[in-house]
């Protein structure tokens, strides 16, 4: 039996054996892992290899799984469909859906048919310019067709039909992952960009999930503003509300009806795809989705957004007290006095089951302030309350004492860098380490917490970075190695950036990226952050610029790859003023000339010729860093002259003929780079010079 039967069969893997396949190798080992993590990166997909580092795999498909499942796609009869004409749809240009289908990142999965979007992508690559603008020419026309609702009813239910997938969850129970049909997805894909400033448009600033940057951080820093600077403590109690499977329950009519409203030219697509309960295939299994939205639809959070949306009007509307009100996608955030949550909590109850949404009081969280007057007799009893702190999208939010022993990120951030040791290749290793797990691990804490709060976290982060390169390297790393090391490749280092040196620029450039949306959720200028000015004079001692004392002081964008360029450059003047010996201040200045570092930036792949051996990259990167390469000077074998603890001597000996082979391995690849590109090349070409037979030109 194959899929879309009315069709035959399809020249893609059929959904059964893609299903066995996988539950084959859902069952994750330390082995299979590193051997996923080291071929993701030796395809250049950095993220992937680390995903797959950590995974705890998938579940096999089972009858307590599909009974799990089950209950998170609640069954429900076809959703009605509004009688009024279906407004028109937008029109894609080729441009658009060229844009779309290069937006899918390398490897993406497939959906039940096995079609994956690496097929698009190279049939929109073809050598022929012909042949590649045809087929773009039908893909844009296919894409239109279903953007328009046209499709074949009898199809529909395929393909927006996806495979489930049960992701553990480390709090226990597994977490559904839908993966439809790479043309169900490139349609949404290309109309959820023509909506993006509709969307804006219609949610903000209530709703910041959906096509906002920076939204996250502008509730932290909304949150965190009125809970430092307000007087009177009893109009700071906090809500945080959470939703049962709240993307699985929503009301499809609710949202067709908020679509056809707020964003008419989405309905002919949502309606066709979510009216016709499409099919989820969990192994042999099939499952109806008869409510909510697919997790894994690019419009998928957008479609949740507009139905949530009336429900938070009618809470601005009717508990004007409010001091904050603001949602990411089903996280809400809430402040006021005792009353006014109270007040909030009763209209959530009423108006949310008509949508579909349920109040879990359990996963609810409220906040009182320590000093709060008021007692919670208005409020529930059986909302979990904390008063210390709490943390907000990931993000502590309390005295500092609460955010330094903040450490869940911290503790995943180890366990990746103890997983990043079973790969068995320095080279990727080094590679997923300076991609993944240094400063980019943790730029979102960076940026939403003050610096002051988070100084000793930040300074156990960089040893952590310290100790997993000391363990690639193969030995103690110096204060001075590290110091290069945690500059950036055009600077001689590793860019291992130091979390603790460049706090205060993430935390600056956040502040002043989001004061336009922060003062769009306040509705009026908020007091000034009591962390700014500290944090400017951090920034200060960082960069080396004593005359910085204010914001207004600081000479440069506010943005953080300006800010931490400052850093930098003082970190590397520092390197050359505490370099322990002239040959040390020769390697930081002749590490940082252009194009130096660019043997760290390649990807570490074994097919395109570009992978090193562990001693060799071992041997290259204590070069780089100025780590010794031996325990003391030695007499050369091959030349018997000393040869010393770093190096030197070895890269320029010429007892064993090395210096010759090198030059001829880079000659031979500048000639083959050029006979490629048909530049028809001679190599070492005799009789250049008149009367001569040297040969003074290699290529």
């Amino acid at each position: 039996m194959v899929i879309w039967s009315p069709f035959g069969p399809r020249p893609f893997e059929d959904a059964r054996s893609l299903a066995k396949r996988q539950s084959r190798s859902s069952a994750p080992t330390s082995t299979s892992n590193s051997r996923r993590a080291r071929r993701a990166a030796q395809d250049g997909r950095y993220s992937k290899a680390i995903q797959a580092l950590t995974s705890d795999g998938l579940a096999s498909p089972s009858p307590e799984i599909l009974q799990e499942m089950r209950k998170k796609h609640p069954q429900a009869p076809p959703p009605s469909v509004p009688l009024d004409p279906v407004p028109s749809p937008a029109i894609l240009s080729e441009p658009a859906v060229l844009k779309g289908v290069r937006s899918f990142p390398n490897a993406s999965a497939p959906g039940p048919s096995g079609l994956r979007p690496s097929h698009l992508q190279e049939a929109i690559r073809c050598p022929s310019p012909d042949c590649a603008a045809q087929t773009l020419t039908t893909l844009t026309s296919l894409v239109n067709l279903l953007a328009a609702g046209r499709a074949p009813p009898s199809v529909l239910p395929h393909l927006c039909g996806a495979t489930l997938l049960a992701s553990p969850k480390k709090s226990g129970g597994h977490r559904p992952i839908a993966v439809g049909e790479v043309l169900r997805r490139l349609t949404s894909k290309c109309l959820a960009s023509t909506s993006r400033s509709s969307s804006i448009s219609s949610l903000t600033p209530l709703q910041l999930g959906v096509g906002v940057k920076g939204g996250c951080e502008a509730i932290i820093h909304s949150t965190s503003h009125l809970l430092s600077s307000s007087n009177d403590p009893d109009q700071c109690w906090c809500l945080f509300l959470n939703f049962f499977n709240a993307f699985n329950c929503i009301s499809r009519e609710s949202m067709f009806a908020e679509i056809r409203q707020r964003i008419p030219h989405l309905a002919a697509w949502m309606e066709s795809c979510y009216s016709c309960q499409p099919l989820l295939h969990l192994g042999e299994d099939t499952i109806h989705s008869c409510s909510g939205v697919q997790q894994g639809d690019p419009l998928g959070p957008l479609g949740f957004a507009l139905t949530l949306q009336p429900l938070l009007e009618r809470l601005q509307a009717d508990v004007p007290g409010l001091r904050l009100n603001v949602w990411y996608l089903d996280d809400g955030t809430l402040m006021g006095s005792p009353e006014d949550l109270a007040a909030v909590l009763h209209i959530v109850e009423r108006e949310g089951p008509p949508l579909g949404l349920h109040l879990n009081r359990s996963k609810s969280l409220l906040y009182i302030p320590e000093d709060a007057v008021q007692a919670q007799s208005v409020l529930p009893t059986d909302i979990p309350t904390t008063r210390r702190g709490f943390s907000l999208l990931g993000c502590p939010i309390g005295p500092p004492d609460y955010c330094e022993v903040f450490g869940a990120r911290l503790a995943k951030l180890k366990e990746s860098l103890g997983a990043l040791h079973s790969v068995g290749n320095c080279q990727v290793e080094c590679t997923l380490l300076r991609s993944c797990l240094a400063l980019p691990k943790v730029s979102f804490i960076l940026r939403a917490c003050p610096p002051s709060h988070i100084q000793r976290t930040a300074a156990e982060f960089d040893r952590a970075i310290s100790c997993t390169l000391e363990t690639i390297v193969g030995g103690p790393v110096s204060h001075w190695s590290w110091l290069k090391a945690s500059l950036r490749c055009s600077h001689g280092g590793l860019n291992l950036r130091s979390a603790l040196r460049h706090s205060p620029a993430a935390f600056l450039a956040s502040t002043s990226v989001t004061k336009s949306l922060v003062l769009q959720i306040l509705a009026s200028p908020p007091a000034p952050s009591p962390h700014i000015t500290p944090t400017v004079s951090r920034l200060a001692t960082e960069a080396a610029r004593p005359d910085w004392k204010c914001l207004d002081d600081i000479d440069v964008p506010l943005r953080q790859k300006c800010l931490s360029h400052v850093v930098d450059e003082a970190c590397f003047q520092q390197l050359l003023d505490s370099a322990p010996t002239c040959r040390s201040r020769a390697l930081a200045l002749s590490s940082s000339l252009p194009h130096a570092g660019d043997w760290l930036n390649i990807i570490p792949s074994t097919t395109l010729g570009l992978h090193l051996h562990d001693r060799e990259f071992r041997c290259c990167l204590r070069y780089w860093l100025g780590v010794p390469l031996h325990s003391s000077s030695y007499p050369c074998p091959e030349c018997h002259l000393t040869a010393d603890a770093y190096g030197d001597h070895q890269v320029g000996c010429g007892g064993n003929r090395d210096r010759i082979a090198r030059h001829n391995a880079v000659r031979d690849a500048i000639y083959a780079a050029a006979q490629s590109a048909a530049l028809a090349p001679s190599k070492e070409t005799p009789g250049l010079l008149p009367g001569s037979q040297a040969r003074p030109g290699d290529i």
